[in-house]
């Protein structure tokens, strides 16, 4: 399809939350079960593979969310350094120390957030950010690195050598952490991410020891082969874009469009200038890519386990995000804008029509606690489309739950916003195996849900010492009211702006000092009967 194309068929975007749906739309009810795992820790950002029911694991943290601290986020000792395989029909997992697979792999193989994807028998690996012995730092793993699963599997469950199941190159291209990796027809996408060597620190690259951080701005396109030399690769001219591939830590997702294999980027972080996730997605296809910037997806902003189901007869793809990390969440008939990206219990669904419309819809079922960031999903056989991981076939799933795989890992938090506090212990690697079971219906959508562009407001600064300043973008000049509330949803000041005073797009209020005590407070905006609220810190 070519860029023109592809521009006359997205202009139809839209982003519409309601009940009524179009009829030939589907919605599907999503329940969890835990599932007790023998031998197996909690690992978060890892890399997966699937042989004979068998799942690998490789890379990953041992713990929770980095630590703010230099000396402490990242450090080597929550490196996984084990490889697991997990028996997924006994629930018996057996780990293996990575050190005696020799460099690259005893390094590369111990770090996190590595760029991976499975295709039949070989699992492809690239970069990845840890602390490296041989630098003596924190570095972006500049490998491709090839496993033969099968191959791999037999021998560390033997006890033979390993050397003949894995390959390795060494490319400064490959340097690349916090991208996904996908492919379609015989080619690799290595989309978004960045390059980052030196411990984390976020007071900036010139404070403390100091980092190095760039983004790749693309999509990286090559073709890998095996030869009896080792892993040879061949580089296609990338997709580049400072803006609008300017992401990281996001959800890449395949579809299909009419039996071709597609992929979209959904949100991730950060915008040039601003320190908040990315709202619309990137499509991205065989020769173009083509930001949709007339969606805006409000929930999930974070990697989070997904998936894809395709219902081939009518063309239509459905995108499920469970949990994570997100800039706005549902609450009771409200969304609530936290500009702190807090954790969320938040399963939605964004369906793409073969019309090109697409529509978000949180589900009435929830993580069980704040859980889904850096987990992965990992699909059943039985139910994939074809022979595409990811993507579902809707027709394996009808009107009674019909299991579809599993959530492994990730982040556990014990609270939605826990990165100013956090000391290491408010979050752990979450060590439970969720069974997915999907079925279709309409009972789990959030009927009540709606988001208006009209409402648009910030609180600048957030938190802030008590004098409140907002920003209000508006479409019409009708009364807005102001309200604040505690958490308890006691009513502690309203304020009426008349339209005389409101101007047609922004309108900066200052609603001055409020004499609030420090805590967690929520501001709602009301127009025309329409509310958005957002969450407001008071720290003096």
């Amino acid at each position: 399809m070519t860029s023109q194309k592809m521009s006359l068929y997205w202009v139809a975007f839209f982003l519409f939350f309601s009940f009524g749906l179009k009829s030939q739309s589907t919605l599907f009810d999503v329940k969890l079960e835990p599932i007790s795992v023998t031998g197996l820790s909690g690992i978060q950002s890892y890399a997966f593979a699937k042989y004979d029911n068998k799942l690998l694991i490789i890379g990953g943290r041992l713990d929770g969310l980095h630590q703010r601290q230099p000396f402490a986020s990242f450090d080597e000792l929550g490196n996984n350094k084990k490889i697991y395989i997990l028996d997924l029909d006994t629930k018996m997992a057996t780990s293996y120390n990575i050190s005696n697979l020799g460099m690259p792999y005893s390094e590369q193989f111990a770090s996190t957030n590595i760029q991976f994807y499975q295709e039949d028998n070989f699992l492809y690996l690239v970069g990845g950010y840890a602390f490296s012995n041989t630098e003596d730092g924190h570095i972006t793993f500049p490998y491709l690195s090839v496993v033969d699963v099968p191959t791999l599997i037999n021998a560390l469950e033997n006890g033979e050598d390993t050397s003949s199941a894995l390959y390795s190159l060494k490319d400064e291209k490959m340097a690349v952490t916090g991208g996904r990796l996908e492919k379609i027809g015989e080619k690799f996408y290595l989309v978004g991410g960045q390059r980052f060597d030196g411990a984390y620190n976020p007071m900036g690259p010139d404070h403390g020891p100091g980092f190095f951080q760039e983004y790749t701005n693309e999509v990286r396109i090559f073709e890998v082969s095996l030869t009896e030399s080792g892993v040879e690769v061949n580089y296609n001219v990338p997709f580049h874009d400072e803006m609008h591939l300017h992401r990281r830590d996001y959800n890449l997702l395949p579809f299909m469009d009419d039996s071709s294999k597609s992929l979209m980027a959904f949100s991730g972080v950060f915008q040039p200038t601003v320190d908040l996730p990315w709202l619309y997605p990137v499509r991205v296809n065989e020769d173009a890519y083509l930001p949709i910037e007339e969606f805006n997806q409000y929930f999930n902003h974070y990697h989070s386990a997904n998936l894809t189901i395709y219902d081939e007869s009518n063309n239509e793809n459905y995108f499920i995000f469970f949990g994570g990390i997100a800039q706005f969440y549902p609450e009771g008939d409200q969304i609530v804008q936290d500009n702190n990206v807090p954790f969320v219990k938040t399963i939605t669904q964004i369906n793409l029509d073969n019309d090109g419309q697409m529509k978000e819809v949180a589900l009435s079922a929830q993580m069980p606690d704040y859980l889904g960031a850096s987990s992965e999903f990992i699909p059943a056989d039985a139910v994939k489309y074809g022979t595409e991981d990811h993507i579902i076939n809707f027709d394996s799933i009808g009107d009674e739950y019909t299991s579809i795989g599993y959530i492994f890992g990730g982040i556990r938090s014990s609270a939605d916003n826990i990165f100013f506090i956090n000391t290491g212990s408010e979050s752990t690697a979450n060590p439970v195996l969720y069974e997915v079971k999907v079925k279709r219906g309409i009972s789990g959508i959030n009927p009540n849900v709606l988001v208006d562009k009209v409402l648009d407001f910030q609180i600048y600064p957030n938190p802030t010492d008590d004098r409140i300043r907002m920003v209000v973008n508006v479409k019409d000049k009708s009364p807005l009211e102001i309200l604040i509330t505690n958490n308890n949803g006691q009513k502690l000041h309203s304020r009426v702006i008349n339209k005389a005073d409101l101007e047609l797009g922004k309108n900066f209020l200052d609603l001055g000092q409020l004499a609030l005590p420090d805590g967690v407070y929520y501001i709602s905006i009301n127009q025309n009967n329409r509310t958005r609220k957002q969450k407001l810190i008071i720290s003096n």
